[in-house]
């Protein structure tokens, strides 16, 4: 019995000196594979740290500046091999990416800025060389007018006076379409007038096409405030030269004039060629701002007439808009004069002798009006200013004596637009 105790407790100490043995083992081998991984763990993160750096350098801007549009960020980080496959390295992979979206964007909006910048310096050199050019060429069309006035005063010779009238009124077209890219550019219509009737405005506008001839208009004595004078004129002088330019040459253009409670509207029918809808709603979609232009978007062949018209329209409050078919079967134009634009007539305090006043006597045989004058009572006022331009006349006969005197209402009007005396003028 002992021995089978001894044994026993043999067999159970040899068993647990075994198990023993085997735990610590294991547990030696846990050990290293704790120590093994906090070595890994730490080496890890110390290749964290590094790219963490790396994506902290204040130089990496710079990199990313220098770099082709399309780098990423992460190509410009060293990345240890142990982090390949690691969610930490996806992560930040995924940053990466962000952080190279973002700079391109700012990239891009930083080149258009530029772009911009730089387009919107050009457009305003171009614009103030236009505007520089048509202005002194404007000028120098005034001053081409004024010395064929100056002729005019001192010719009597009909045939003589005829020629300088046609030369007159070439300037006349000159100065407008200068003009007109004065006002593209920004800047001012350029002459000031005084109060002036529809009637004159019309006339003054007709003065600046080529067709005039084949332009009727009825009169209205309703005045224009004076700072709106020339704006209203070269409008309705962009919207005469459309309607002749495209219409027949045998076909009268009809200009209307139609006075409201709110305002006057200046009415033009032609005969020519029909708007179709798509031209319509261009044109409206123009006239109404709704599609701006600009200098630089009048293409190889400007066509000025409908931009001019837009620009002074919306500086000075008229509207204009354009309809199709007119009573004529062509294309019907209209400006809106409101009220607040229109001036009071003069009221005067008590009766005076009558200056003398420009009659109708005729047009020379080229078309364009002569005026003789009536005789002025006794101590007569000084010739009151006259409009943008003298009425035309019927067709008639007319002598030397009328066209001299047709020449001396002339020189009245220029004189008067310009505020000069004729008598100091002529001095």
């Amino acid at each position: 019995m002992s021995l089978l105790l001894t044994e026993v407790l043999v067999g159970t100490t040899a068993l647990a000196g075994g198990t023993a043995a085997t735990l610590a083992i294991r547990g030696r081998w846990r050990c290293r594979r704790l120590y093994e991984q906090v070595v890994d763990l730490e080496a890890e993160r110390s290749a964290q740290d590094h790219v963490l750096y790396s994506l902290g350098d204040p130089h990496l801007l710079d990199w990313l500046r220098a770099a082709q549009p399309s780098s990423d960020v992460t190509s410009l980080v060293q990345l240890p091999p142990r982090l390949r496959g690691t969610k930490f390295l996806g992560r930040v992979q995924r940053l990466g990416e962000q952080v190279t979206r973002s700079v391109q964007t700012l990239r891009e909006e930083a080149r258009l800025e530029a772009t911009r910048e730089i387009e919107g310096r050009a457009t305003d050199d171009t614009r103030a060389a236009v505007r520089a050019f048509a202005s002194q060429l404007a000028s120098q069309g005034t001053d081409l007018g004024r010395s064929v006035g100056d002729m005019l005063r001192r010719q009597t010779d009909a045939d003589l006076v005829e020629e300088l009238l046609q030369l007159d009124h070439l300037a006349q077209q000159q100065v407008r379409t200068a003009q007109a890219y004065v006002v593209l550019c920004g800047g001012r219509p350029g002459r000031s007038w005084p109060a002036t009737s529809f009637t004159d405005v019309v006339r003054g506008a007709m003065s600046r096409i080529r067709d005039y001839r084949r332009v009727r208009s009825q009169e209205l004595e309703v005045l224009v405030a004076g700072p709106v004078v020339e704006p209203l004129v070269q409008i309705v002088a962009a919207l005469l030269d459309n309607a002749t330019r495209f219409s027949p040459p045998n076909a009268w253009v009809q200009v209307n004039l139609q006075h409201g409670t709110q305002g006057v509207t200046v009415v033009i029918d032609d005969a020519g060629l029909r708007m179709n809808e798509e031209q319509l709603a261009d044109a409206q979609a123009l006239l109404t701002r709704q599609r701006l232009t600009d200098i630089h978007t009048l293409g190889p062949v400007p066509q000025t007439g409908f931009p001019v018209v837009a620009e002074l329209a919306a500086r000075y409050g008229f509207q204009a808009w354009v309809d199709a078919p007119s009573p004529f079967g062509g294309t019907r134009a209209l400006v809106f004069v409101p009220a607040a634009q229109l001036a009071a007539p003069a009221e005067p305090n008590a009766p005076e002798p009558q200056a003398a006043s420009p009659v109708n006597t005729g047009v020379t045989t080229g078309g364009l009006p002569k005026r003789a004058r009536r005789p002025a009572a006794p101590a007569a006022a000084p010739p009151a200013a006259a409009g943008p331009l003298a009425r035309p006349a019927p067709a008639g006969a007319a002598g030397p004596g009328a066209v001299a005197a047709w020449s001396q209402g002339t020189r009245s009007g220029r004189a008067a637009a310009h505020g000069i005396n004729p008598q100091q003028e002529e001095a």
